[in-house]
């Protein structure tokens, strides 16, 4: 049984910075006309753009919540609406993909984990695909599981059969277009005296399998870790010590329903959009004020990294038990960093999500004294709409064709999915 509405209302919608109108509707004047003066017809032309810059962004309200699934997850990673509304969803935390169905009534378990014909070992996304199926991508089985529309596992796709024969890499998949064609970020690494080192820059990659051939599209900036390692592998002693990047400027990107891949850049919050002409699409960047780095940041990002430290030594032990290791897993450790930016990018990792539609949503990073997340949305042409806020200790899990889906967590860090209608222009 769905537990009853209740609504998240809004604080007082905050002012920010518009994007002006295009220059094509005020014409430089480079010559008098009716007898006004170049420069006072000039200086008109700046006032407005002016104006038109500062208009502050509306703020939608998300309205009523529709309804909450009664039984918690422990940690929603991904999720996914399908046409009938139902719910395919991601349990990053215990690793359990689930199928909710339209009237959130109850959950069931869209597979188990092995190696089986539909099973699968660690997932990390949930990526479209024709006909109202879903991949989730199993990273260490290499394959993608396929999921239909009634929330059932139908088969498996490895990534060598995906690609057709062609590697594809240490990546992370993000998208199918219709065309059958695989997008995804692939990763640089070399090789130095203290081990292996993940460049700070990665390759936006399109793998066409009919063609066989793989396209460069762009490069985007990662927020990767420092890593440090030591010991012997081979005697068991291997250690690993990370050190957790704090407020880095990262490129988020994504398919679009259209197509076209956007990225969003990091350094001026600029967006790119690549089509099938080749070069990419640039608009103007967003204006935004920078947001200082506080003590209460670093008191937050402490316990982020005791947290991430624990579910990476988790995670690391339950690799090595199911590819059956008979040596021990590396020792790992995560610090935080030596030195702490003075302010924040506009965005950070993970910032990025796009709706069925193309609506863009991007979460900005927000001073530490007021956590509720807050989303700049923008159209599927780029051009900012409006902005939405969050209550607290909530998040954006994923956007369907008329709803939010958003989770609470509560005093217990269990987490509760609720269904709210989308806001509106």
């Amino acid at each position: 049984m769905a537990r009853s509405s209740r609504p998240i209302t809004n604080p007082a919608a905050p002012t920010g910075v518009g994007r002006g109108a295009p220059a094509a509707n005020f014409p430089v004047p480079y010559t008098a006309s009716q007898g006004v003066p170049v420069f006072a017809r000039f200086a008109a032309f700046c006032l407005a753009c002016t104006v038109l810059q500062a208009q502050p962004v509306p703020t939608r309200a998300i309205g009523k919540m529709v309804s909450e699934l009664e039984e918690p997850f422990s940690g929603v990673l991904d999720l996914r609406e399908l046409s009938n509304k139902g719910l395919v969803v991601l349990d990053g935390k215990d690793n359990i993909l689930s199928f909710v169905p339209p009237d959130f009534a109850t959950v069931k378990a869209v597979s188990r984990q092995g190696s089986g014909p539909t099973e699968y070992r660690q997932l990390l996304q949930l990526i479209a695909r024709g006909g109202d199926s879903t991949l989730a991508y199993d990273v260490l089985n290499a394959r993608f599981l396929v999921v239909d529309a009634r929330g059932s596992a139908t088969g498996t796709i490895s990534l060598r059969d995906a690609a057709s024969g062609m590697p594809v890499g240490p990546a992370q998949v993000r998208g199918y277009d219709t065309r059958g064609r695989l997008y995804y970020q692939g990763i640089k690494v070399s090789m130095g005296k203290a081990g292996p080192a993940v460049s700070e820059t990665t390759f936006v990659l399109r793998l066409d399998p009919a063609a066989k051939r793989i396209d460069t599209l762009g490069q985007a900036r990662m927020g990767m870790p420092g890593m440090k390692m030591s010991g012997d592998p081979a005697k068991g002693t291997a250690k690993v010590a990370l050190t957790m990047p704090v407020f880095p400027v990262v490129d988020e990107w994504a398919l679009m329903p259209n197509g076209e891949v956007l990225i969003v850049r990091g350094s001026n919050y600029q967006m790119e959009f690549f089509g099938a002409g080749g070069g990419p699409r640039r608009l103007a960047p967003i204006a935004y004020v920078p947001v200082k780095v506080t003590e209460g940041d670093k008191v937050e990002v402490r316990r982020q990294v005791v947290e991430a430290e624990k579910a990476m030594k988790k995670a690391v032990a339950g690799a090595a038990s199911a590819v059956g290791s008979q040596r021990p897993p590396p020792g790992m450790s995560l610090g935080e960093p030596d030195e702490w930016p003075a302010t924040k990018p506009a965005f950070g990792q993970g910032a990025l999500k796009v709706a069925p539609d193309g609506e863009i949503w991007v979460l900005r990073h927000r001073e530490a004294a007021n956590p509720a997340p807050m989303y700049d949305v923008f159209s599927p042409a780029g051009k900012l709409k409006f902005r939405v806020e969050l209550a607290k200790k909530t998040r954006l899990a994923g956007i369907g064709a008329q709803h939010l889906y958003i989770v609470r967590e509560d005093a217990d860090e269990l987490q509760y999915l609720g269904k709210y209608p989308r806001p509106s222009a």
